[in-house]
């Protein structure tokens, strides 16, 4: 699980350089709808991203092997989730192809199920 906390430091990082991108530079050559969007893709980057280091970090703590196992499965469909549903508004605001945006729902749900991943995780079996 020490990958995820790389992986979550690298999301974190990347959204506060997006939002740099975005606040001094595409918000002059993109639509008000637009930055709703990308400012919405931040929030959940950077959310998702401190949740992904937290989850890496649980690898530290003593815990039973199958809720650990559950903690990085959950961590890693959050990191694929976020992928998608946030890069996918990047991408599309960036290069001006509106059905790059047909990726964002399938991100969502994979974010969906990770919560769902999370939620569940203390109640699996112990081993």
């Amino acid at each position: 699980m020490k990958k995820l906390i790389c992986v979550g430091g690298l999301l974190g990082m990347s959204a506060v350089a997006m939002g740099a991108y975005v606040t001094h530079g595409l918000k002059f050559t993109v639509g008000e709808a637009m930055v709703e969007a990308l400012m919405t893709a931040l929030r959940y980057q950077l959310i998702h991203a401190v949740l992904i280091v937290a989850l890496g970090l649980c690898s530290f703590m003593p815990m039973a092997r199958c809720l650990s196992r559950r903690l990085n499965i959950a961590g890693w469909a959050f990191a694929l989730g976020i992928c998608l549903f946030s890069f996918s508004i990047y991408a599309s605001a960036i290069t001006s192809i509106p059905s790059l945006f047909k990726i964002t729902p399938i991100g969502g749900i994979i974010i969906l199920l990770a919560w769902g991943i999370l939620a569940s995780a203390p109640w699996y079996k112990r081993d």
